[in-house]
């Protein structure tokens, strides 16, 4: 029951485009609704699917929802949408769309960096996605589509973003060089 439900959740990221699309609708307001709806029970999945990690030990890893990094995006995912509404029409439906979907998918890859043993390639991509995210924001500054004024919170949360990034693949690569030293370290004593 719940794995569908996940399933159902992680789907309706992708294909429900809906506040977006239509901003200041109702339909927009349900849905964004049902997207913070949908958002807790991903939570609530994502403690069960790490129980059926490889280990089956819940304590080997953090939740992603716990990480500032994690909150960090979310809350842009959020201010984002509120900002939608404000731009032109012609950036809000190719543009617009564009950095939502990104958005979500640092928020995925975060999710999935989390859980993998050797992080480093995904946090490569992460930090990627997230230079390509302030390429954009840049770009709707330049042609107006945001002002500085509005650039500001953003700007703020994508340099937090992107030194998180960097530290987390830091820390990760450090790590996988010292237990590879220590691994061969060992190999080399017997």
């Amino acid at each position: 029951f719940l794995e569908g439900n996940l399933l159902f959740c992680e789907g309706s990221f992708h294909r429900g485009a809906a506040p977006a699309a239509f901003p200041g609708t109702t339909r927009a307001k349900k849905s964004r609704q049902k997207i913070k709806k949908l958002k807790s029970i991903i939570d609530k999945c994502a403690v069960i699917s790490l129980w059926h990690a490889e280990t089956n030990d819940i304590k080997t890893m953090a939740l992603a929802q716990s990480l500032k990094i994690y909150h960090d995006a979310s809350r842009m995912l959020d201010m984002l949408y509120r900002q939608l509404e404000q731009f032109p029409r012609f950036y809000r439906y190719t543009i617009g769309e564009r950095m939502v979907g990104l958005v979500i998918d640092i928020l995925e890859q975060i999710i999935y960096a989390n859980r993998q043993t050797d992080k480093t390639a995904a946090l490569v991509k992460l930090a990627d996605m997230i230079f390509l995210l302030t390429t954009l924001f840049r770009s709707c500054v330049n042609n107006k589509a945001l002002s500085v004024k509005q650039y500001v919170p953003y700007a703020e949360l994508l340099e937090s973003l992107g030194k998180q990034a960097t530290a987390w693949k830091n820390y990760s690569e450090m790590k996988a060089k010292k237990t590879g030293a220590n691994s061969s370290g060992q190999g080399l004593g017997k």
